[in-house]
């Protein structure tokens, strides 16, 4: 048990038994500077770095082994404070400081091999800082507040820049490119007020509010008119029918053959005309002229 322990010990100083990829490489480094003077931080490092490999094809199993053994064993030692909104601000401070330092030997501008050097390493540092600000930002128990912070973000991006334009003007012995150094805009000038004599306005009119508005009284109500009585309608006597003359009713009752009932109506139309006719001869013979011979009889009757 002794052995193994000392075998643990002995991998844990002399890093990872298997060399980590390169995704993973700058934090472990990192972690291992910081290992005696923020614990804290080179623990969130390691911590980074595992993500970081889990998420490579092929995935280094060996690195990975490796370093979460370190972080089990040094978990306990660590001072982590248990509140993950606490310790992303301290972790975010501790980035910027560096940030700020690179910044400064970077504004001094000293071309010498030992000060490209010196600022190389610094914002090699603080990208790698900044970097490892993603565990928090994709951490599900974090606030809203301390995701997605885009200062952080460019800031490493620049970092990453800088520190890859430094290594190359050191190596091909060229100037660093000039950084535009982004300063505070001059303040406006002060304009200076001319008074001048001013009219003052004539007063405005104010016209008397109007009265209240009282509630009308209502419309008198429409006069009563007496409900009109419909009287019953009686109905009118048919028009009298017109005799007819004797000669038609002779016609229409002798000669049914001649005048048939449905011609009724035209022979009331036509009745004053077969009035004004003269009677049939056979007619007038038969009732007002009696034979001639009954007459000649009866006067030879008392002569003899």
């Amino acid at each position: 048990m002794k052995n193994i322990m000392s075998n643990v010990a002995r991998g844990a100083r002399a890093g990872p038994r298997e060399a980590a990829p390169r995704e993973m490489r700058h934090f472990l480094v990192r972690a291992k500077e910081l290992h005696a003077v923020a614990p804290m931080i080179a623990y969130y490092l390691r911590l980074r770095s595992v993500e970081v490999g889990m998420t490579l094809t092929p995935r280094p199993k060996e690195a990975l082994n490796s370093v979460l053994e370190i972080l089990e064993r040094t978990k306990r030692s660590t001072p982590l404070s248990g509140d993950t909104e606490v310790d992303y601000i301290n972790a975010k401070k501790f980035a910027l400081d560096v940030y700020d330092r690179a910044d400064r030997l970077d504004r001094a501008n000293k071309r010498s091999k030992e000060d490209l050097k010196r600022r190389i390493e610094a914002f090699s540092a603080a990208s790698t800082f900044l970097q490892m600000l993603e565990h928090f930002e994709e951490h599900p128990r974090l606030g809203n507040g301390a995701r997605r912070d885009e200062d952080a973000r460019q800031r490493r991006e620049f970092a990453e820049w800088r520190a890859f334009d430094l290594t190359q003007a050191l190596q091909l012995g060229r100037a660093p490119t000039e950084v535009k150094v982004m300063s505070a805009p001059p303040p406006a000038p002060v304009v200076q007020e001319t008074r001048k004599s001013m009219v003052a306005p004539p007063p405005v009119q104010t016209q008397p509010p109007p009265p209240p508005m009282t509630a009308a009284a209502p419309p008198p109500p429409p006069p009563e008119v007496a409900p009109i009585v419909a009287e019953p309608v009686v109905p009118s006597a048919p028009p009298p029918s017109l005799p007819l003359p004797s000669p038609v009713k002779s016609l229409v009752d002798t000669s049914s053959d001649l005048v048939s009932v449905e011609d009724v109506p035209e022979v009331e139309q036509s009745s004053a005309a077969a009035a004004a006719a003269p009677p049939p001869l056979a007619s007038v013979e038969q009732n007002e002229c009696p034979p001639q011979e009954e007459e000649s009889h009866g006067e030879d009757k008392p002569g003899e």
